[in-house]
């Protein structure tokens, strides 16, 4: 995944249009699935993230280093990104494959949710996404999920860290799940939640060609 602050019209229109585009990237060895979400930061900061399903490590490297991400296009488009761009790779929790809804219903809204993990609690957070049905199950059931995944990523300082990641068809559908029973009252969900250092960062985005005005600092869990 990566998030970079930009001008987003003139990349919105490349990364939708452009030959270098995501048709450049979809088109690559071993590429899964590729998006574009946008947001804005509580700095009114345009931001774009583009999330990548690769098969392995190997063959995002080797996008990164081929022509259509080293030629003059893209290198005029990269420089409307304002530094610093941050970069996750991470692995889909239980090491299992988790592919992204890219087609059928209409995505509305996307959720992305970083959730700092103590020590040695990875394992057990994994089992509840994976096989609870109050996980990840439970998320996928409710009106107006599209698809959600849960990945896993280690900070430069060793903090393990999941990252939820949930297509929605409306704002107004996360909403009502954010607040359902299973995400405010059930007591399996509370335990898992001692497990988090301090509060989720929560990402609101919308798809590429529609702007969102989110907030950084959104309630994901009261």
């Amino acid at each position: 995944m990566m998030m970079i602050s930009l001008l987003s019209p003139q990349v919105s229109e490349y990364m939708s249009n452009n030959p270098n585009g995501l048709a450049y990237t979809r088109q690559q060895p071993g590429n899964i699935s590729a998006e574009v979400n946008l947001h804005a930061t509580n700095e009114a900061v345009e931001m774009v993230v583009f999330v990548g399903e690769w098969e392995s490590k190997a063959d995002y490297v080797a996008y990164v280093a081929s022509e259509g991400r080293t030629n003059e296009s893209w290198q005029e488009i990269s420089k409307l990104f304002a530094p610093p761009s941050k970069f996750l790779g991470m692995e889909p929790m239980g090491g299992q494959p988790q592919q992204l809804a890219r087609d059928g219903k209409n995505v509305g809204f996307v959720v992305l949710v970083e959730m700092s993990m103590l020590p040695d609690s990875v394992t057990k957070a994994s089992d509840y996404m994976l096989h609870d049905t109050n996980g990840l199950k439970y998320t996928t059931k409710q009106k107006g999920n599209i698809s959600a995944t849960s990945n896993l990523y280690t900070t430069e300082e060793g903090v393990e860290t999941i990252v939820f990641f949930s297509k929605w068809e409306s704002m107004d559908d996360f909403v009502a799940y954010n607040d359902s029973e299973g995400r405010r009252t059930n007591d399996s969900w509370k335990e898992l939640a001692v497990l988090f250092i301090g509060k989720p960062v929560v990402t609101l985005m919308r798809p590429l060609g529609a702007f969102a005005v989110a907030s950084d600092t959104t309630p994901f869990l009261r």
